[in-house]
Formats: structure tokens, C-alpha cells, sequence
């Protein structure tokens, strides 16, 4: 029963936070990307069953702002970098979580990085897919904070992420538009956005060096929106850095080449 992936809510911070959890043993905590209508589970699904059967707890919250999560008004909660981030915090703190694994899908890998140079009491290892934190942000494509998104953009916006055309785009094209429809996602997505635009999930090459966990790297080959030389960029300035670049995979590495992230991940975290 450990085993089967149960929906929750908890108070993280004020925040009404959904999250899915299931399993035991060391934690590892999922961050999504920041696109438009995205969710926990529409980021991580095809690798949590795997990381499952390697005897992990998994838990998947949905940032602010996003889904299923509180979405509170943007004149009544500052969707700045610090408070994204002490969402996360107060999430980690609030299940007691012991040193977890902080995993973090480009948008969410900003925001994971942050917390390992602000909070580096808090996690054990740190593994970034297809990274933003300097360069871009996956929310760059498909009309960016427009609330008129419809079902021919969001499928536009997955054909982008994805190398492979392996998936169902029309069913993510769904989830998306159904995430976004969440009351108050739209006006959160355009608040974060100003937030990016002003560098507040941004960090220097020196606040970068600052890192001192373990840390891999996933960039996809054939990723449209970062290119991989600036994960070799991010790999100069951690200090205890891995780079490991997949072949057939684009901005959704975790989607495209799952077996293989969700193998390099268990391999990495139990090194």
C-alpha cells in the first residue's frame, strides 16, 4: 500500500498546497516547470512509478500559484522569487521532511537552486532538468501570461517541449487547460511572470558557486528552448556539478527519455 500514489493537501506556510505522495524511505521532492496551465503530475508521471519501485517517499506539490495549489490574489500575496521559494520551504518544513533530494524541472529548477544557495541546511542532493536561472524560462513560449489560451496553443506549447512526439499531446493539451482554468491560476502566472521578467529567479555566476551539494544536470539535446551550452555554463559555477545530456529529448527530458532520467536520478541519490 506504500506504494499507491494518494492526492493531499497541507497548510505550507497559509498556502492550501496540493501535493501527490506516495512511498517510504529517503524523500525526494519534485518541483514543476512554469508554463502555462502546468501541474505536478503533468510533469512527473512518467517517472515517479519507477522511483517508486526503488523504495523512495515521492511527494510532487504544486507550486503557488499553480493547479490544484492556493492561488491567492496578486494584490493580497507578492508572487516574488523569495516567496515561491519559502513556498517550498514551508512545504519541506511542514512534512518534516529529513534532507531531501530537491529535483527541479526548468521554472522549478530556478527555484530549487534558490533554495539550495538561501537554505543549503535543508536538502541532501539537487538535480536540475533543462534548468532556468539565467537564461529562460519555459514559459517563454505560448503566448506567455495570456489568459486566451486555448486548446491549439497548449498543444503548441507541449509539440515545443517534446522531442519525440512519444506522448499524447492532446491529452496534456487537456490537463493544461484544465490546470489553468483553476481559479486565480491565470492571474498568478502573470504575476510570477512579472517576477521573472524582473531577475527575481535569477542567479549570479558567484551566488551559483555557492552551491555546495552534489548536483546533476539533465539537459536534452534537442531542447528548443535552452541550449545546452548554458548547462555547460552551469556546470563551471557549481562546484560539485554532473552534466549528463540526453539524445532524443527536448525541453521535457523527464517525458521524453523517462526510463532513462528516473534511472540516473535513483543511480545519483543513492551514490
Amino acid at each position: 500500500m506504500a506504494r499507491v500514489i494518494k492526492e493531499k493537501y497541507v497548510d505550507a506556510g497559509g498556502i492550501e498546497t496540493h501535493y501527490w505522495e506516495a512511498g517510504a524511505g529517503r524523500p525526494i521532492v519534485l518541483i514543476h516547470g512554469g508554463g502555462p496551465g502546468v501541474d505536478s503530475w503533468g510533469n512527473w508521471q512518467y517517472v515517479i512509478h519507477f522511483l517508486l519501485n526503488q523504495g523512495y517517499r515521492i511527494l510532487a506539490p504544486d507550486l503557488v500559484g499553480f493547479a490544484k495549489s492556493e492561488a491567492p490574489e496578486p494584490d493580497v500575496f507578492e508572487y516574488s522569487g523569495d516567496h515561491v521559494r519559502q513556498h517550498v520551504i514551508d512545504f519541506i518544513e511542514t512534512l518534516e521532511l529529513d534532507l531531501p533530494t530537491l529535483v527541479g524541472q526548468s521554472f522549478g529548477g530556478s527555484v530549487c537552486m534558490g533554495i539550495a544557495i538561501g537554505r543549503p541546511d535543508l536538502l541532501d542532493k539537487l538535480v536540475l532538468l533543462g534548468p532556468s536561472g539565467r537564461y529562460i524560462h519555459e514559459s517563454d513560449t505560448g503566448n506567455g501570461g495570456s489568459r486566451e489560451l486555448d486548446f491549439a496553443r497548449m498543444k503548441n506549447v507541449a509539440r515545443s517541449m517534446s522531442a519525440t512526439g512519444n506522448i499524447d499531446f492532446e491529452e496534456i493539451a487537456e490537463r493544461r487547460l484544465e490546470m489553468w482554468g483553476q481559479t486565480g491560476v491565470p492571474e498568478a502566472f502573470e504575476a510570477i511572470q512579472r517576477a521573472v521578467n524582473n531577475g527575481e529567479f535569477a542567479y549570479t555566476d558567484a551566488a551559483l558557486g555557492e552551491i555546495p551539494h552534489d548536483t546533476l544536470i539533465f539537459q536534452g539535446m534537442d531542447d528548443e528552448l535552452l541550449d545546452p551550452e548554458y548547462s555547460w555554463h552551469y556546470t563551471n559555477c557549481i562546484p560539485n556539478a554532473t552534466l549528463h545530456t540526453i539524445t532524443d529529448a527536448g525541453h521535457w527530458e523527464m517525458i521524453d527519455q523517462a526510463d532513462e532520467v528516473a534511472h540516473l536520478i535513483n543511480r545519483f541519490v543513492r551514490k
